[in-house]
């Protein structure tokens, strides 16, 4: 499957979309690569959060203009913060309870996949 993180439709019959997440710098190259994939599987949205420090401006809507002739919506993300304000946005939780609860939530995320807790504080 492409991307880093796989979201399923809400009866799991399928995915929804797919998220790469780089902290390297993305090319043009990199988000038609990502746009393919979906594509052949069926996906239709794919997301890049391309969030390397020094990443260059990318041709982008050019990208997105290619990727949507194969069928698929194509967004970029290119700061953490702009991310988390739209995942915020659009989870059935409430924005503003969501908020609080995102620092404790990913810090038990990421000791559960094995990140020292010592070493998020």
């Amino acid at each position: 499957m492409p991307g880093d993180v796989v979201v399923m439709r809400t009866d799991k019959s399928d995915v929804e979309r797919v998220v790469e997440v780089r902290d390297k710098i993305v090319t043009h190259d990199d988000l038609l690569i990502l746009a393919t994939r979906a594509a052949d599987k069926g996906v239709s949205d794919a997301i890049m959060v391309a969030v390397a420090s020094g990443q260059p401006d990318i041709r982008f809507q050019e990208a997105q203009a290619w990727a949507a002739q194969k069928g698929i919506a194509l967004t970029i993300f290119q700061d953490w913060a702009t991310l988390i304000r739209q995942v915020l946005l659009w989870s059935s939780t409430p924005t503003l309870m969501g908020a609080r609860n995102f620092p404790r939530i990913m810090q038990e995320r990421l000791v559960a996949l094995g990140r020292a807790a010592s070493a998020l504080v």
